[in-house]
């Protein structure tokens, strides 16, 4: 009645409320129907218990076919799932394996040792100056969008050479860029690092002298939307799928496909103002309150 002669309100049907009237109504109509079943005749009584026979295999039929139907299509969709996390996964893994074996390469060219092996008070204008700036202008090249700065930190984390001059002269010497490499010789990966309002990624090597000691660090500076780059050139395989890249430490949006650009650099996690404190102080997430 309610469908042939209210008017259609269009408003969306929930089976979460659908299926929980038509239960109570049903157990209302079922009530109403025992009741009085003692009062119906012989006829009556046999066409309910044979719409009762019909009526109880179909619910079970129709339960343990939506049932099967679900666990299928939540297979289905976990399968699909797991497929495109390993697609970004591997895509992300590419991209930092040769990122981090072109600063290794870059990182033993004669220009950089021989700057860096020079009295600080003879650099300025000198030939060898002017070579290994040639050298990390020329690396900028590589990726001149969102590579951002390419510099040289001697023994001390001191930038002492830096395609972007304002960062020239400032003392990197507590980030984990400089000191890995410093102490095990191997080029190195950091997180998203935050700082002066900007979210930057960071590879590094060593850089040696012909004695095999290491004497300084050729440092990278990426932006840290590069990630966003890769994982928005990745089809996701349905329009309605996004794709969120995660810092498994701070739960921070490294990535993410979805329309809403200020999510990006955000937390998923609420962090206590102590944490909050910290984690900044670490420049593992962006300054203000979050």
């Amino acid at each position: 009645l309610t469908d042939l002669y209210f008017p259609d309100f269009g408003l969306p049907t929930k089976p979460g409320y659908t299926n929980l009237i038509a239960i109570i109504v049903s157990f209302v109509y079922v009530f109403f129907i025992l009741r009085q079943f003692n009062t119906y005749t012989l006829r009556t009584k046999i066409i309910i218990a044979f719409i009762i026979i019909t009526i109880i295999p179909l619910i079970a039929l129709g339960y343990f076919n939506s049932s099967s139907s679900t666990r299928a299509l939540q297979t289905q969709s976990s399968i699909q799932l797991s497929t495109l996390a390993n697609v970004v996964a591997n895509s992300v893994d590419e991209f930092i394996t040769v990122q981090l074996n072109a600063v290794l390469s870059d990182a033993k060219q004669s220009s950089l040792s021989a700057y860096l092996k020079l009295p600080p008070q003879s650099r300025s204008g000198s030939e060898e100056e002017t070579n290994a700036r040639i050298a990390l202008l020329s690396l900028t090249r590589k990726d001149p969008v969102f590579i951002h700065s390419i510099a040289i930190l001697n023994a001390n984390g001191v930038n002492v050479l830096d395609t972007f001059e304002e960062h020239q002269g400032q003392n990197e010497s507590k980030f984990a860029y400089f000191t890995r490499p410093m102490q095990n010789g191997l080029p190195y990966a950091s997180n998203i690092i935050f700082r002066d309002n900007e979210e930057n990624i960071y590879f590094s090597s060593p850089i040696k002298a012909q004695n095999g000691d290491t004497i300084g660090v050729l440092r990278v500076e990426y932006h840290a939307t590069v990630m966003q780059s890769i994982i928005r050139s990745i089809n996701p395989g349905s329009a309605g799928t996004l794709i969120s890249l995660v810092d498994t430490n701070t739960y921070v949006r490294v990535a993410y496909t979805g329309s809403e650009r200020d999510e990006l650099f955000k937390s998923y996690k609420n962090f206590t103002d102590v944490e909050l404190v910290i984690l900044q102080a670490e420049n593992r997430l962006p300054a203000g309150p979050k």
